[in-house]
């Protein structure tokens, strides 16, 4: 259930935040009245209409309405959410690696917390200048930084 709800919140990314799973529980974001008014639609029984979204082929929400329908009895527990996946993504995607104040710290990937929609910083070390250009740009309630030390990889994983 939790691939379904993914499904939607990528078809409607203004609309919802992300999908993710707990104890076979699907749970979704909803971040805004139309979400919510999308996903009351997908779940009842004429699911949602198949003009909700841009579909050249029209294949779309049908198979999701399908699979919905199939999945009926499956939970999915909502919660309302302050930033959309489509702002997280964005914000993501702004993330400059190269920036020189994340030279020092020695950046190497982003992703993105789905229960939390914040895009996870994965650095070596954090320095001052790289914290203090993290909280310039993005602030603290969006992001969060994970410390990983270098290590040389071998043969035997140790």
């Amino acid at each position: 259930m939790v691939s379904l709800c993914d499904s939607l919140s990528s078809m409607f990314p203004d609309e919802f935040g992300f999908a993710y799973g707990v104890n076979d529980v699907a749970l979704l974001g909803i971040a805004t009245g139309r979400g919510q008014e999308l996903y009351d639609k997908w779940r009842s029984p004429e699911g949602l209409p198949t003009d909700a979204r841009p579909d050249p082929e029209g294949k779309l929400i049908p198979a999701l309405n399908e699979q919905a329908r199939e999945l009926a009895d499956r939970p999915v527990q909502l919660e309302r959410v302050d930033r959309s996946r489509a702002r997280v993504e964005a914000l993501q995607h702004s993330i400059d690696l190269q920036d020189p104040a994340f030279a020092a710290a020695k950046v190497s990937m982003t992703h993105v917390d789905r229960p939390t929609s914040r895009v996870i910083i994965h650095m070596e070390t954090l320095t001052d200048e790289a914290a203090a250009r993290l909280v310039q740009l993005y602030g603290t309630e969006q992001i969060a930084v994970l410390l990983e030390p270098y290590r040389e990889f071998s043969i035997n994983g140790f």
